[in-house]
């Protein structure tokens, strides 16, 4: 196994602004990783479907709106929208709950180190999308379900749509939550002229923002 350092992805999840804060952690980071490459079941899905107005093109007979605004002004130029969905699979919400009680520090760690796992686990699904496009076809950046005004329980739509539990073993709870919980879907927009980033509808504070 080939081991890249992902310390900095970790660090944002921790709250961690500069690197040299990280020196007492960074051997505990990279076990965390190493573990999590062992335990993982990375799956993804999506599919691609024609937007009309504010609107998806499911079926011929099945269309479905896009609910909020923010979507729309995201979507903005796009005339289809990739529905996709990721996990790194149930026995990593396993092991994250049984360091809660065997070592509280490293539950913490892991769960950061996953947080930023299934961030490259949906980037690289994003580049497999975008290799099978045109060159001159642009792509929105993802929009997932709870960010600004597009509902949480949009989630039980995509479900249906990417048939996620059958497909990725991936289900949704009472609460709209994905389960595994290192779990994400989102919307990301093609056609349009420039990339658009949702970092501005985005809680984490970090490098990244542009918003």
């Amino acid at each position: 196994m080939i081991y890249v350092d992902k310390t900095e992805e970790a660090a944002k999840y921790l709250g961690y602004k500069a690197r040299s804060d990280l020196t007492q952690i960074k051997p505990m980071i990279k076990s965390c990783f190493l573990e999590l490459e062992r335990i993982s079941s990375k799956k993804t899905t999506y599919k691609i479907f024609p937007k009309i107005d504010n609107s998806l093109k499911v079926t011929k007979e099945d269309k479905i709106e896009l609910p909020g605004k923010i979507i729309h002004s995201h979507l903005k130029g796009s005339n289809k929208v990739v529905l996709m969905g990721a996990t790194l699979g149930l026995e990593v919400d396993k092991r994250i709950k049984y360091y809660q009680y065997k070592d509280l520090a490293k539950s913490f760690i892991l769960d950061a180190c996953a947080s930023a796992l299934i961030e490259e686990v949906c980037n690289d699904l994003e580049k497999e999308i975008k290799s099978n496009l045109e060159m001159s076809v642009k792509m929105t950046s993802r929009f997932s379900p709870g960010y600004g005004d597009l509902p949480l329980n949009f989630q039980e739509k995509i479900s249906r749509i990417l048939s996620l539990e059958k497909n990725i073993g991936v289900t949704i709870n009472e609460n709209n939550i994905l389960i595994p919980r290192k779990s994400v879907t989102a919307l990301i927009g093609i056609g349009i002229d420039k990339k658009v980033s949702h970092c501005k509808y985005c809680n984490l504070n970090c490098d990244n923002k542009d918003g």
